[in-house]
């Protein structure tokens, strides 16, 4: 395997394909016919050549065929691992259709690892403590650079876990963030609020407008909630 990434099952993809996931990936390949083309294929690259449209998340999937069997893999660039999401049958126009499954996991936020998954990698997989410990470090930069330069997207991935970003317009500050989060499960109860209180250290909450329309200058809404409020004044 290239030294560079790992490959591993989520457990909803090991319950799909029936394999004990305790197992390490050189002692499944031989347990299921997607889980070998998975190993020969992500090996040596860590996507593939065609992709799938998601219906609610904005990541970059790539399918995965063996025989009837298909599947989806994750490139997860901030652990370096590459994910088999899980995987079925291809009955093409079906409702039990592999695809359709997995997109229907997408929609009820099921698809992407777990925090059990990724603590299954081992403790350098980033926590709630660090993501907190960014948040109060870095916060009050990220706006600043927003300020100094009004109209421009900024962007920041704080504790490896959560992107957010930020656009000043007029006396509007703009906040999207980008759902799910990299690590499914890994953010402390009321993260949204954290980091609006972070971002927006003494403002008024009955002048920030939530879900008020597509983040400017986006061509869609991939983050969400977007929030809108006033210009912070330090």
């Amino acid at each position: 395997m290239a030294a560079d990434h790992e490959l591993r099952l989520t457990l909803r993809a090991c319950e799909e394909l029936d394999v004990d996931c305790a197992q390490s990936i050189d002692d499944l390949v031989d347990e299921h016919q997607l889980i070998r083309a998975f190993v020969d294929m992500r090996t040596q690259q860590v996507t593939g050549q065609e992709t799938t449209q998601l219906p609610r998340s904005s990541y970059v999937v790539f399918n995965l065929h063996a025989g009837r069997w298909r599947g989806l893999t994750w490139w997860d660039e901030a652990t370096g691992v590459v994910w088999l999401l899980g995987g079925g049958f291809h009955r093409s126009g079906d409702r039990s259709d592999a695809y359709a499954v997995l997109k229907g996991r997408d929609v009820a936020g099921e698809l992407f690892p777990t925090k059990e998954d990724y603590r299954r990698l081992g403790p350098s997989t980033p926590t709630a403590e660090s993501f907190t410990k960014d948040l109060d470090e870095s916060a009050r930069s990220f706006v600043e650079e927003a300020i100094d330069e009004p109209g421009t997207e900024v962007r920041r991935c704080f504790g490896d876990v959560l992107d957010v970003r930020i656009k000043v317009t007029e006396d509007r500050l703009w906040i999207g963030l980008l759902l799910p989060p990299r690590l499914s499960g890994a953010l402390p109860n009321g993260y949204h609020a954290a980091v609006l209180a972070a971002l927006l250290p003494g403002i008024d909450m009955d002048e920030v407008n939530f879900a008020s329309g597509v983040f400017p200058g986006a061509p869609h809404a991939t983050f969400e909630p977007v929030v809108r409020a006033p210009v912070p004044v330090f």
